[in-house]
């Protein structure tokens, strides 16, 4: 037989959680790794072998499946780790979140429910009888308003809210009768106000404009994205979701053989302890198949713990009240029932957090995405994971959040400073005149020492806009670096000297090589905003803008500097022959960047990218979230390009998870990451 194994949530069940370094197996482990390995299920040997085994593990958190264990019959993903690319209409960490270093800053449909609302809640996990707090009230409201506006629009499949403030199923109950009794206690007229309230204020404060500027790279166009109808227009459809049944669980049909759907509320509280039917109704979520679809969108209410937090999809999620504590990067990320597609209704879903799981899930938003790529990384240099494990990102502090439980990640072992790979930019900037000029001027005078940049090849039209220097000394670099005045926050920079000794260590041993500086400007021959290095030799002024969430006074903050093209902008055409690789740098894509540095023989050259920022850069029409800079100074702004491929060479001394022989052999072992 040749046989693949298919294994779902593959960091879960299939973890061995006893002691790796011992024979004791946990039995879901055991038995999976004998059906992989070739033995029976008593660890007996098999008579005879298979003529193909392949084990694929499949998860959206891999952290466990790459930090546990990596020896020979073991699960580790000794072959290759391979991530799905995500699509351009796709809502994951990065788009909601944000991320440093991407071109996503967060899309603004996450509310912060109050610290004195967090102690409510905790009381109405005791007693169902207090009032609840407004920020859940804002929530239940909102997607009354939703489902209303969904009917408008005649969407036919069920629309959903999670509410999830505790995984005890006591609370699940209290929580669940004080949301029943509040949305069966109003009346209408006061049922039509609060709706109208809470309408009237998201509806403006997350626009068309808004969506698009936050998600500039949606795959779908403006035109076809259904805007807000006024509220006189769900009005009657949200008279008829209070006007009838209202709220109750899911009721059964007179034979008792099928759940019927009523145009109210289905209140359903989804967990262990509600498996059977109570008074004709049931209790847990269950939505329709085909057969027993209603006309209309139902609408369902789900109170409910850790049931609803690994492989659950909620259909049609648009308001979510998510208020737990979790200390483990991997059960946070899989509670994240909000990230998915939302193609018809994009700007109807909202998301109530506390201020601390908002900076948790930042973190997690950048976990994800420096463990792809990483794998990327991996991909583009060919190595195998049996030959150097994928480093995980840690945590700031593991009171904060844990990347994985102890058990699950036992050959984990911190690894040395490592700059291999790094690409940094500042984005944070002091708007202070004698700081901002001082960066000027040490970058006029540095640029200046470097002399003449070369001369642009005409088909290096990649790089028109580009003035390019190569085989620049690292002492040069950091002669720079050292006058250059960072802002205090960014974090990246806070630590220069480890970055010089390790630069300087791997440029000793030949790993890395002299580097290449870019200035990078705009085509814009209408613009009169030329930077002089000296008279006649310079560049436009590239635009950037503020953002306007979380100001700092004092602080320029303008998210991504780069332009990803800009990586490529010392690689010379004329000494790529690889076909593929030059239609790939005509035809430039972002995720390709460092791959056609290797394919351009720059596999061990760093970058210096420099922006000279003008000052009076405004928006191209005015947003929310972009304000004009307002810089009391032109800005230099500066992106640090590290080779990666050392960080797989012998110059890296340790690995994230501490790697065991592993021999060749017909087994195959593959972790692939879930959307």
């Amino acid at each position: 037989m040749k046989v693949m194994v298919i294994d779902d949530e593959a960091d879960q069940a299939g973890i061995n959680t006893a002691d790796v370094d011992s024979n004791e197996r946990k039995a879901i482990n055991r038995l999976i790794r004998n059906l992989v390995n070739g033995k029976r299920w008593n660890d007996d040997d098999c008579e005879g072998h298979y003529q193909a085994m392949n084990y694929i593990g499949y998860t959206a958190t891999p952290y466990a499946n790459v930090l546990n264990e990596s020896g020979e019959d073991t699960l580790y993903p000794k072959d290759f780790i391979s991530t799905l690319s995500v699509s351009n209409e796709y809502f994951g960490p990065q788009q909601i979140f944000g991320c440093e270093d991407t071109k996503y800053d967060g899309i603004d449909i996450v509310r912060i429910i109050p610290s004195d609302e967090l102690e409510i809640c905790k009381k109405l996990h005791k007693n169902s009888n207090i009032p609840l707090p407004q920020s859940l009230i804002d929530s239940i409201c909102w997607f009354i308003c939703g489902v209303a506006c969904m009917r408008y629009w005649n969407y036919k499949k069920p629309i959903s809210m999670l509410v999830h403030t505790s995984q005890k199923t006591d609370h699940h109950s209290n929580v669940a009768n004080a949301i029943e009794k509040w949305i069966g206690d109003l009346t209408t007229d006061e049922f039509i106000s609060e709706c109208s309230r809470i309408w009237e204020i998201e509806t403006k404060e997350f626009t068309i404009d808004d969506f698009f500027n936050q998600y500039p790279d949606y795959g779908i166009s403006p035109e076809k994205i259904k805007d807000y109808p006024k509220f006189s227009l769900i009005k009657p459809e949200i008279l008829k979701i209070i006007g009838g049944q209202r709220i109750s669980n899911i009721p059964l049909s007179d034979d008792k053989k099928r759940p019927v759907y009523h145009e109210g509320i289905h209140l359903c509280v989804d967990n262990c302890k509600n498996n059977g039917i109570d008074n004709d109704m049931i209790v847990r979520l269950v939505y329709p198949d085909k057969e027993n679809m209603p006309a209309f969108a139902p609408a369902f209410i789900v109170v409910g713990g850790a049931t609803l937090s690994r492989g659950l999809t909620l259909e049609g999620l648009i308001s979510t009240y998510f208020l737990r504590s979790i200390k483990q990067s991997d059960t946070l990320m899989q509670m994240g029932r909000w990230f998915g597609y939302r193609k018809s209704y994009e700007m109807i879903p909202r998301l109530w957090i506390s201020k601390n799981t908002e900076s948790q899930f930042k973190f997690l938003s950048l976990l994800d995405q420096s463990l792809r790529d990483e794998i990327h990384y991996m991909d583009t240099f060919g190595v195998r994971p049996s030959q150097y494990g994928p480093r995980v990102m840690n945590s700031p502090r593991m009171s904060f959040i844990r990347i994985v439980a102890k058990n699950r990640m036992q050959k984990a072992q911190d690894t040395d400073r490592d700059f291999s790979g790094a690409s940094s930019q500042t984005q944070l900037f002091d708007n202070n005149e004698i700081t901002l000029k001082s960066n000027i001027n040490c970058t006029q005078e540095f640029l200046r020492e470097l002399g003449m940049p070369e001369e642009n090849k005409p088909c290096n039209k990649h790089a028109e806009n580009c003035l390019i220097w190569r085989n620049v000394s690292f002492k040069k670099i950091i002669d720079y670096l050292r006058k250059y005045k960072f802002q205090e926050r960014q974090s990246v920079f806070k630590d220069l000297d480890s970055m010089f000794d390790w630069i300087q260590k791997m440029t000793d041993e030949n790993s890395i090589e002299n580097w290449n500086v870019v200035l990078a400007g705009i085509n814009d021959k209408a613009n009169n905003d030329f930077w002089e290095i000296s008279p006649h030799l310079g560049v436009n002024k590239v635009k950037r803008t503020q953002k306007t969430k979380n100001k700092i006074e004092g602080v320029l903050s303008i998210g991504a500097l780069r332009v990803p093209k800009d990586i490529i902008a010392d690689i010379d055409l004329d000494k790529v022959t690889d076909e593929t690789a030059r239609d790939r740098i005509k035809h430039f894509a972002s995720k390709y960047a460092f791959e056609l540095r290797e394919k351009a023989g720059l596999s061990k050259t760093p970058q210096l990218l420099i922006y000279i920022i003008d000052k009076d850069s405004k928006p191209s029409k005015p947003t929310k979230d972009r304000c004009a800079l307002n810089a009391k100074e032109d800005v230099v702004g500066l992106s640090l390009t590290i080779p990666g491929e050392s960080r797989y060479s012998n110059n890296t001394a340790t690995v994230s998870v501490l790697i065991e022989e592993i021999g060749i052999n017909n087994t195959q072992t593959d972790i692939a990451d879930e959307d």
